[in-house]
């Protein structure tokens, strides 16, 4: 009887490895691009054609292999970087894994040409993880490899790939990240031969470098009213661009984290950079930077995860304290140099704090308005004494109705006791149900158009979103590779809000393409908008609101589900104050 377990072939442990490496195109691009800069390159061109799944090309001007290390490179296990396990835990390079160049050979046709210093360049062909014989070639010194058919052999793993464009979207943020990561080296892409993104090799100083890229991949925004950091404490040191206090988002898209130029995960990092802000911005706004931290090799593990995007950290309280303090530092002597500025340049600085504005009256304004039992004024509301919805009174963002003056009203509900109403859990169902109208939404043209400017990745997923934009109401026109013109927005978006809805819903990095997340991103980006207003209600708009609301299809949830009517029966109530219950 022969056993049930046996030995795999050499090309399927190279299936598997590829399989905790490879994910899609874009992993692809990281292994080799990184290769690359630890290969000394100053300059590095990335090409792709079919979102990367036909050919991705990686070009660079490092030191280069000869015709040894070119065939030995592509066997499993082999690598320049390590010696020893012990090794492992002082790993200063960046692509150090040695089954990549295999793992990514076995699973599509590879070309791989290089060069040193002085000599005649090796080629190297190999097909599903065959090696073919090496030959000469003409190449100056560096290396190439072309990637072709990537998945051709595993068409399981070739099937559950993203489309063409959003997979060309994700190579770009890729890039995005290691231009950031690293600002001293030049980087161009291209996809089908388009021009994408460059960024010029840096020059000066680390920070100067890295001010300069960030202007180049994310747009002129970036930098507004930003904070240069730049320190060290015993063998840790950072530098980084920290966004102004006006230059905040409504998500974290716009956080670039690096350790040891690394492009990492790390939440400890982003927690110190808004626990520095402090109440300086709301709670549900993030400051947005790019931030370098050169951590000795023993206090990190780069290892956590198969492609290193995490990092674990140990003394990661003091880290995150010592960062804190910096940058609360400079928010600080920015927010002096500019209150300087201001009373210098203002002719009635000298009367902000005079004695009748000390001693005036202060306004006094109640958190808690009752209305009467009488009728309502119909002049001030004359929709509601028709409808005769009798409220009790407006705490906050929350309306008390009489449940017994809404029996005329389609909610499905008991006609006793009380109703509470969430205005801003209501407010997010109106305009979720608004802008899911396709055919009947109405689009509201602008005097003014918006302007706003965006990373390169943020902009090429707004052209891919550009048909579902005008469905919705939106009307915009490119104005350069990172700018966009607002012209229209949907009526029933208000204009002030229209540029951080479209960062909410169209430029979070998501793992599949809008149209297939539209109706869960929709439902996020209406709650998240609405969340964010700090907005008094008057009785008069809090009755409008419930109103709209009792005519909607699905009046007593918000877009995400939770509840925007609680009913209170008189039996409800009584038994709150009843005693033992």
């Amino acid at each position: 009887m022969s056993g049930s377990i046996r030995l795999l072939s050499e090309h399927t442990i190279n299936q598997i490895a590829a399989g905790e490496v490879i994910e899609n195109p874009a992993s692809v691009v990281k292994e080799l691009v990184e290769n690359a800069i630890d290969a000394g390159a100053t300059k590095v061109i990335i090409e792709i054609s079919g979102g990367g799944l036909q050919k991705i090309r990686i070009s660079d001007d490092g030191v280069g292999m000869g015709p040894e290390d070119a065939l030995l490179c592509l066997e499993r296990h082999a690598t320049s970087k390590i010696t020893r396990a012990e090794d492992l835990s002082s790993v200063s390079t960046m692509g150090f894994r040695g089954e990549a160049l295999a793992s990514i050979a076995s699973i599509s046709k590879m070309t791989l040409q290089t060069c040193r210093e002085s000599g005649v360049g090796s080629q190297v062909d190999v097909e599903a993880g065959i090696i073919g014989i090496i030959k000469p070639c003409a190449r100056n010194r560096g290396t190439t490899i072309e990637v072709r058919q990537l998945f051709y052999n595993v068409p399981a793993r070739r099937k559950f790939q993203k489309s063409e464009a959003l997979c060309a979207l994700d190579v770009l943020k890729t890039i995005t990240h290691l231009s950031l990561a690293n600002p001293m080296i030049g980087f161009e892409f291209y996809e089908q031969e388009v021009e994408k993104l460059k960024a010029p090799r840096g020059e000066g100083s680390f920070l100067e470098a890295l001010k300069k890229r960030s202007h180049q991949v994310l747009g002129d925004s970036f930098l507004e009213d930003a904070v240069s950091i730049e320190g060290s404490f015993d063998s840790f040191s950072f530098k980084g661009i920290i966004g102004g206090i006006q230059n905040t988002r409504p998500n974290k898209v716009l956080q670039y984290s690096f350790i040891n130029q690394r492009a990492v995960l790390c939440p400890a990092l982003s927690y110190a950079v808004k626990d520095a802000f402090g109440t300086r911005i709301n709670h549900d706004r993030f400051p947005i930077y790019a931030l370098h931290l050169n951590i000795p090799s023993a206090f990190l593990d780069v290892n956590v995860h198969p492609q290193k995007k995490e990092v674990r950290l140990r003394e990661e309280k003091w880290i995150k304290e010592q960062l804190k303090q910096k940058i609360q530092e400079e928010l600080f002597i920015q927010e002096k140099s500019l209150a300087s500025a201001s009373l210098s340049s203002s002719p009635l600085s000298y009367n902000l704090f005079s004695a009748e504005s000390f001693f005036a009256k202060p306004k006094v304004e109640t958190e808690l308005l009752f209305e009467s039992r009488a009728p309502l004024d119909p002049i001030q509301t004359p929709l509601f004494v028709e409808k005769n919805i009798m409220p009790i009174g407006l705490y906050r963002q929350f309306l008390w109705v009489d449940a017994a003056s809404t029996q005329h009203l389609n909610l499905g509900l008991e006609q006793t006791g009380v109703l509470l109403i969430d205005l801003k859990a209501a407010s997010s169902r109106l305009l979720f149900d608004s802008l899911q109208e396709e055919d009947k939404v109405l689009q509201q043209t602008l005097l003014l158009p918006l302007s706003f400017s965006c990373s390169f990745a943020e902009a090429e997923q707004m052209l891919l979103n550009e048909k579902e934009l005008q469905k919705m109401g939106f009307s915009l026109r490119s104005v350069g590779k990172q700018s966009f013109l607002i012209e229209a927005i949907p009526s029933c978006l208000p204009e002030e809000e229209a540029i951080d809805f479209l960062k909410i819903a169209f430029m979070e990095e998501k793992g599949e393409s809008w149209v297939l997340r539209k109706e869960r991103i929709m439902a996020s980006a209406c709650t998240k908008l609405i969340s964010q207003r700090r907005e008094n209600y008057s009785m008069h708009q809090a009755l409008q609101i419930f109103h709209a609301l009792s005519e909607s299809k699905f009046s007593l949830f918000c877009p995400l589900g939770n509840k925007t009517i609680i009913q209170m029966s008189d039996q409800g109530l009584e038994r709150l104050f009843s005693k033992g219950r």
